[in-house]
């Protein structure tokens, strides 16, 4: 195996996020620093169409806070920028910026990269013992579906992260979900997966509070669809001190249950009873994906 020493930085519409590890073509062998900051970028980019100065800067700033964290343990981080950068009018014009002042190149993300790049960590985690797998990813900024056995052959992303349903109940999450991706889903169940697993911070802070709330044991990672919908229930009414005492941070208080909506009805409208919650995602994805280019002399 060809093992090398890692980082990878990911901008997301919430949190940028960096990642170091020691890594092989089979998947993460051993995690160095994993270090996220809040930027909250989405909720200004959803309400004006653009980033405005002061998000930009909290973005810049995060940027080269994370950067000199990685550049401390291994050069040359990966840096990805995601959905929100598309879709905010200057998003394209900060990252030149931020590439600028800090010396670095920034990929910009297609919809498919942001599906493939998790389904390759989940498949990694599994070990590839999985079957046919399908992963959904219910992020900050959008939903992503991908299905595939040995590799990924199917890959959808729909505009319906958990910042864009933040503030709808439940039942108007679930009536949203219903109408913009059922299509999706359908082709998605379609390919039958023997697997299905789950990931981003939404799910990996449902499953804790699954288990705070004794709604599954302490080790286990798959969690039954209905224990979504019972989260779902429980949550919706909750204060932020509420969940805060429940471990909650404050930047998920608001959109932490209909995240567990969405999830709920991603799963309702699938078919399916049982999901893996996994561990990894789209920064696992991008280390595993440059050690295997690096293993096989391809370019990440």
């Amino acid at each position: 195996m060809h093992e090398m020493r890692s980082a990878v930085v990911d901008l997301g519409s919430s949190t940028f996020h960096a990642l170091v590890a020691d890594v092989d073509e089979l998947g993460i062998r051993n995690a160095i620093l994993d270090r996220k900051l809040t930027v909250g970028i989405g909720e200004d980019a959803l309400a004006l169409g653009r980033l405005p100065a002061p998000a930009a800067e909290r973005a810049l700033d995060a940027l080269g806070e994370l950067l000199a964290r990685t550049s401390a343990r291994t050069p040359g981080a990966r840096v990805l920028a995601t959905g929100v950068f598309r879709d905010a009018a200057n998003g394209r014009e900060l990252l030149a910026s931020a590439s600028e002042r800090h010396g670095v190149a920034i990929e910009l993300l297609e919809p498919a990269d942001e599906v493939r790049l998790p389904w390759r960590a989940v498949s990694a985690e599994l070990a590839g013992s999985h079957g046919r797998l399908a992963v959904i990813e219910v992020g900050s900024w959008s939903l992503g579906c991908g299905a595939g056995n040995r590799e990924l052959e199917l890959a959808r992303s729909s505009p319906l992260g958990v910042l864009r349903l933040r503030g709808l109940s439940p039942e108007a999450v679930r009536a949203r979900i219903a109408t913009e991706a059922s299509d999706t889903l359908a082709e998605l169940g379609s390919r039958r997966p023997e697997t299905v697993a789950v990931t981003a911070g939404t799910a990996r802070t449902l499953l804790g509070l699954a288990r705070r709330l004794r709604l599954t044991g302490d080790v286990q990672r798959h969690l039954a669809r209905r224990t979504f919908s019972e989260l779902a229930r429980v949550l919706a009414p909750m204060s932020g001190k509420a969940l805060a005492e429940l471990g909650v941070s404050p930047a998920r208080a608001n959109t932490i249950a209909c995240g567990a909506a969405a999830l709920d009805t991603v799963l309702e409208l699938l078919g399916c009873t049982v999901v893996y919650v996994a561990r990894s995602g789209m920064r696992e994805g991008a280390l595993i994906e440059s050690a295997r280019a690096a293993a096989y002399g391809l370019v990440a």
